[in-house]
């Protein structure tokens, strides 16, 4: 979604994939409000996921750490940020009268 919404992505190989993503789209639509939340809600789930990634690194693993769920904080914490992101990904739908199915299946889950 992150990659999406900056239209860019890094290949394997280095290079860098570019082009128009979500985020200019919603500026072309006049979406720029919508903007803003969607890029302040994907950059919160970057910063919350990165941390469960860190953690991992110093020797937590991420398995580890997804079983223990919400009990490990870092874990709630990026549910919580993934559920925030759902929500402003839903009202970027209805502005732009798309339709989709329940995007809200996984985030709602009990781990």
């Amino acid at each position: 979604i992150y990659n999406s919404f900056h239209g860019e992505y890094v290949r394997l190989d280095g290079s860098l994939v570019k082009g128009a993503g979500i985020s200019d789209y919603l500026i072309a639509q006049g979406e720029i409000e919508l903007e803003n939340q969607l890029r302040a809600a994907l950059e919160d789930t970057m910063i919350k996921v990165t941390v469960i990634d860190q953690q991992a690194k110093a020797g937590e693993p991420f398995d580890i750490q997804v079983q223990k769920g919400i009990a490990t904080p870092s874990v709630k914490q990026a549910i919580d940020a993934l559920s925030a992101q759902t929500d402003v990904i839903e009202d970027v739908i209805q502005a732009l009268n798309l339709t989709t199915d329940d995007i809200r299946q996984d985030t709602e889950e009990e781990i």
